[in-house]
C-alpha cells in the first residue's frame, strides 16, 4: 500500500507537445525523489495521459515505472476494453508498489455499466484499482 506524500506528475514532452520526452523522465523522477515524495500519480489529468494514444500511454508507464518512486498508473480510457488493455499493461511490471486507477462519469455512462466496468478491470489485473467516481 502506498503511504506518504504522493505527487500528481507531469509527463514529460517535447515537440510543443507532440511526443514524450523519453530523455526527461529519469531526470525529473530524480528531482521528486529528491523533494521527498513517497510515490506519485502517473498519466491522470496532470500528466495528460487521456490526451496520449494508448501506445504513448504504455510507454510513458514503462518509463515512469523505471524512477525511484512508487507508481500509481491512471488506466482509465474510453472503452472497457482499452482501460482492461492498459490495467493489464501496468500489472506486467514486477514491481507491487503500483495500483491502477479508472474514473467514471455519469455523462458517459449509467451507473451499472460502471460497476460492470470496474469489475472487469479489477478481475483482469492481478493489482488492485482504486475506483473514481466523478459523477457530474
Amino acid at each position: 500500500m502506498l503511504r506518504g506524500v504522493l505527487a500528481a506528475a507531469l509527463t514529460p514532452l517535447r515537440d510543443e507537445g507532440a511526443a514524450l520526452d523519453e530523455d526527461a523522465f529519469r531526470p525529473y523522477l530524480d528531482f521528486l525523489a529528491a523533494g521527498g515524495l513517497d510515490g506519485i500519480l502517473a498519466l491522470g489529468t496532470t500528466g495528460e495521459g487521456i490526451l496520449l494514444s494508448a501506445a504513448e500511454r504504455r510507454r510513458a508507464a514503462e518509463l515512469f515505472l523505471e524512477g525511484p518512486l512508487p507508481v500509481i498508473v491512471h488506466c482509465g480510457a474510453q472503452t472497457t476494453a482499452e482501460t482492461v488493455a492498459l490495467a493489464e499493461h501496468a500489472a506486467a511490471s514486477r514491481r507491487t508498489t503500483r495500483w491502477t486507477r479508472t474514473r467514471f462519469s455519469r455523462t458517459s455512462q449509467r451507473p451499472r455499466e460502471a460497476a460492470r466496468r470496474c469489475r472487469s478491470t479489477s478481475t483482469s489485473s492481478r493489482l488492485g484499482v482504486a475506483t473514481q467516481c466523478r459523477w457530474t
